[in-house]
């Protein structure tokens, strides 16, 4: 049982301790390829499951360069707003598909710079770890000495259905909302000129 307590407190303490560079930390300097994954491994590192994969690995990156979901990197060198985008793009490839972080990051219409997109993310990135930090230290706290099998499974299975939800929640905001604009203007424009047709054919019969 204390074996298992251990266990989570250290994964807490490492998330706790866990935060992204901040806009000014960010290298000044372009870099090359290898450099940028060697810091996004080293940034992610803290709250990833120690089994996990590499998050990003270079085809992974010129994938996402090819397809437009990352701006093309100059003479193989990447800036600030590329190693902002990465990192970004590195958390929610956890849970979300490519093509929605594609719409997520490169969202029409909406007039935000990569730093001011970076900044919010890293408010954002501190309250999550804050609150999920809090939701384990709250049950840790109601199962005392009984920290066994049965109770993790419990608190595994809990943090993995809210997840699932707010991942949902997150698909339903992107595809249904930050898209929204562009499917009610085409779909309104369709019907009007079927009436306007219509109106012609009945004028000449």
């Amino acid at each position: 049982m204390q074996e298992c307590r251990d266990k989570v407190i250290q994964w807490l303490t490492r998330l706790e301790g866990t935060s992204a560079p901040g806009w000014d930390e960010l290298p000044g300097i372009e870099l090359y390829m290898d450099q940028v994954l060697t810091m996004l491994e080293r940034q992610s590192s803290g709250y990833r499951a120690k089994d996990d994969a590499r998050s990003l690995t270079a085809s992974m990156v010129n994938n996402y360069v090819k397809d437009g979901t990352i701006q093309r990197p100059v003479k193989k060198k990447y800036n600030k707003d590329h190693i902002a985008n990465l990192i970004m793009l590195d958390t929610a490839k956890q849970v979300l598909p490519i093509s929605d972080i594609s719409k997520l990051l490169n969202a029409k219409g909406a007039e935000i710079s990569t730093e001011e997109k970076y900044r919010v993310y890293l408010k954002l990135q501190k309250e999550a770890c804050e609150s999920v930090a809090e939701k384990v230290h709250e049950a840790m706290d109601y199962m005392g000495d009984q920290c066994d099998s049965t109770q993790m499974f419990m608190l595994a299975s809990k943090l993995a259905l809210e997840a699932n939800i707010m991942v949902s929640a997150s698909k339903m905001l992107i595809r249904e909302i930050l898209t929204e604009p562009e499917v009610k203007a085409e779909g309104k424009k369709a019907p009007a000129k079927k009436a306007q047709k219509a109106k012609a054919e009945k004028k000449k019969q």
